[in-house]
């Protein structure tokens, strides 16, 4: 696949995924726990396969921006819970290009993670 079919395929609108069973984790790290309730909808990893629950944790931080204690998570921690949890499933490699991928750029995303298409999607969550 030549790169403009990549960039082809990473313009096309995002499909949606939606969370069918409340999911959790717990990181280590901060000492924080993430809970992602059922009926949740994402958009998945953006240009790449989803791999892992890593990414699922990562657009539910980018959207509520916050842990389940309520205290704020930034950008960074939000990137780095992304590698941790991909770490913990077993992805080593791939959870350090994706914590360097989002990171370098996503702060778009982050900037725009309470967009009136996800509170549309999630209102009630």
């Amino acid at each position: 696949m030549g790169i403009f079919n990549y960039f082809k395929r990473w313009a096309k609108e995002p499909k949606l995924y939606e969370i069918t069973k409340e999911l959790c984790y717990f990181s280590r790290r901060y000492k924080k726990l993430i809970t992602i309730p059922e009926g949740f909808k994402c958009d998945g990893a953006s240009g790449v396969p989803n791999i892992g629950n890593g990414w699922k944790y990562h657009d539910w931080l980018y959207y509520k921006g916050t842990f389940d204690d309520s205290t704020r998570c930034s950008f960074h921690q939000a990137n780095i819970i992304l590698g941790d949890v991909l770490k913990d499933e077993g992805h080593r490699w791939r959870s350090k290009i994706w914590y360097l991928g989002t990171t370098l750029f996503a702060r778009g995303a982050w900037k725009q993670k309470r967009t009136q298409e996800m509170l549309r999607d999630n209102r009630g969550l």
